[in-house]
């Protein structure tokens, strides 16, 4: 799950609310075609959890749980003692959602934006909502920041030639040829004529002159050679795996 969420509110609630399990959950307009498999919560008029299903992507409308519970911890190290003693349960999860009639589980509705990853087609959607201005100035670009390991490399250089849209490009690439909507890892070389749109881009990739990408995923160390097409769907992305030379 992607977001960027404040615990304190949703624990100062917890509190205030003496529940046992405090669920975050997203009430979403578009589970027809994304969340599939995640937990969906039946939730009553007093915030109280009273089922958990699973989202099959039937209806646009669902609370879909995001995975995150708050609880105090002699409750938590009980319910894993319990689990173990008990079994039938392998999670904690599965041990609180199995006794939903004894244990007081609310729910927090979390309103900002959230994206969840369980799929290779999520995983591209999700990846290209964050080249939406809004998106990408709520996750990264808030009061809470997100940290993440540094790896110090040169500047991208841009060309003459080069036209760049709309696109997040790491340190340390070699731009040519034209990039739009499109997410560049770093270490990328872009050469002359080539066109990379909707399309993601791992670490050390070599996309060749006059090559044409669209909704592509490279993973790492992938070389495409020169002239090559590769066209995608954008809810069935073209994948090409990590070390995989593209040639004749």
């Amino acid at each position: 799950m992607i977001c960027n969420i404040d615990f304190e509110e949703i624990a100062y609630e917890h509190e205030k609310s003496d529940a046992d399990v405090t669920v975050v959950y997203k009430k979403v307009e578009n589970g027809d075609n994304m969340f599939l498999n995640c937990d969906t919560l039946k939730i009553d008029e007093n915030g109280r959890v009273l089922s958990v299903g699973r989202n099959l992507c039937l209806t646009d409308t669902a609370n879909v749980s995001m995975e995150i519970y708050i609880m105090n911890k002699e409750f938590f190290i009980d319910c894993i003692l319990r689990c173990i003693q008990d079994g039938g349960c392998d999670t904690i999860k599965q041990y609180i959602f199995a006794n939903l009639k004894k244990f007081d589980v609310r729910a927090y509705e979390y309103k900002g934006y959230v994206g969840c990853i369980n799929s290779v087609n999520s995983y591209y959607r999700v990846s290209m909502d964050i080249l939406e201005y809004d998106v990408m100035n709520e996750l990264l670009n808030s009061n809470r920041r997100i940290y993440t390991k540094s790896n110090d490399s040169p500047p991208t250089k841009y060309l003459n030639g080069s036209e760049i849209v709309n696109s997040l490009i790491a340190n340390g690439c070699i731009i040519k040829g034209t990039v739009k909507n499109s997410i560049i890892s770093r270490g990328v070389v872009i050469e002359e004529g080539a066109e990379v749109i909707n399309s993601i881009v791992f670490p050390k990739c070599v996309i060749n002159k006059n090559v044409k990408l669209k909704n592509v995923i490279l993973d790492k160390n992938v070389e495409i050679e020169m002239d090559k097409v590769l066209i995608g769907d954008k809810n069935y992305p073209v994948v090409i795996e990590k070390g995989s030379y593209v040639g004749i």
